[in-house]
């Protein structure tokens, strides 16, 4: 799949999630996390073996999908400039709209989200896969 189509499978997956985590960087945060495993197509630049050797590898497990996914969402939130968007305590914004920053719970709540998405769509693919 293409990072577009993990993405919207992502952000579709988000709108399951209890609504009081549903912030717009929630949303962000799984739409990322999602993308994020595919950092290993990176090792294509090594050539075709190491790509056939390592894609869909490491970074394709529920874990590791996981794990990397909210690493990449916790960068991608912090080099946004609204803040909004930024990770910490869950408090209502200065400007009284009743939003609600993207807590340390929420963030690995969409990371999850993201990564299972991705592991998911990527099993109906027949490339092997090793989900654990």
């Amino acid at each position: 799949m293409t990072p577009i189509e993990h993405s919207i499978f992502a952000f579709n997956f988000a709108a399951l999630a209890p609504r009081r985590l549903r912030t717009p960087a929630f949303y962000w945060a799984a739409m990322v996390a999602a993308i994020a495993p595919d950092v290993d197509g990176l090792s294509r630049l090594f050539g075709a073996d190491a790509y056939v050797r390592y894609h869909r590898t490491y970074a394709h497990g529920l874990l590791g999908a996981t794990l990397v996914g909210m690493a990449a969402a916790a960068l991608a939130l912090k080099l946004l400039p609204n803040a909004a968007f930024r990770v910490g305590q869950s408090e209502p914004r200065a400007d009284g709209d009743g939003a609600r920053r993207l807590g340390w719970v929420g963030l690995l709540v969409a990371a999850v989200i993201g990564g299972v998405s991705h592991v998911l769509i990527d099993t109906l693919y027949a490339w092997p896969l090793p989900v654990l």
